[in-house]
């Protein structure tokens, strides 16, 4: 998910004192899951479909060669290529944003943001079985926290930066992300818009992972 900038800015955090947030240090996380691709096995039915339809085309020239089979088989042919430009367009897209988001991973420092509000921002919502998760748009403000990257300010500071970013957050999660929950988050230090949400703590410093949207 991307936070809420217009354009790709540097991350550079303003200090604001005296006001100190939680000396907890950004948890350790093994793997991380990333997002889901909810497009990519739509992408693959574009190229199958695609493909198919331009194998299958030409078969109505075999029952003979007058005008209509000749246009079945220049439909089959050209939704045939419409399918298979769709798809591989698609792929080429999931395959970027992959590339963008192993990148955030890789590179972005950790910070505990505290919620100032959380809002609905869409009807969409991912459903797993019973489990539904929320398009939500949380605001938060940030506290540099002791992660794995450099860190240029002492654990606790609070930035004078606030920012908004959206996620699909789970039902069942919903409380950690009210006005003074707490989220952990990796915000890239070269591009504000790359923001990746890793999960929640309670309010003695307990990490919850997020739980994963299908």
């Amino acid at each position: 998910m991307t936070a809420e900038h217009m354009r790709p800015e540097p991350f550079v955090p303003k200090l604001q004192s005296p006001s100190m947030g939680p000396p907890w240090p950004y948890p350790t996380i093994e793997e991380r899951k990333p997002s889901p691709r909810v497009h990519e096995a739509l992408a693959y039915c574009f190229i199958a479909g695609g493909v198919t339809s331009m194998i299958g085309g030409p078969v109505f020239l075999l029952w003979g060669q007058d005008e209509i089979l000749i246009l079945f088989c220049l439909a089959f042919l050209f939704y045939g290529l419409v399918g298979l430009l769709v798809g591989i367009a698609v792929l080429k897209a999931l395959s970027q944003s992959k590339k963008a988001e192993q990148e955030v991973l890789r590179e972005s420092i950790g910070y505990w943001g505290r919620v100032l509000s959380a809002v609905q921002c869409s009807k969409k919502m991912r459903v797993e079985f019973r489990k539904r998760w929320v398009h939500m748009r949380i605001r938060v403000e940030l506290f540099a926290a002791a992660s794995a990257n450099s860190q240029t300010m002492p654990v606790g500071t609070q930035t004078d930066n606030s920012i908004a970013f959206e996620w699909f957050i789970s039902e069942f999660q919903m409380s950690y992300v009210q006005p003074g929950g707490w989220c952990a988050l990796l915000i890239h230090p070269r591009d504000a818009s790359k923001v990746f949400l890793d999960g929640f703590a309670t309010q003695d410093g307990q990490f919850v992972p997020k739980e994963h949207s299908p």
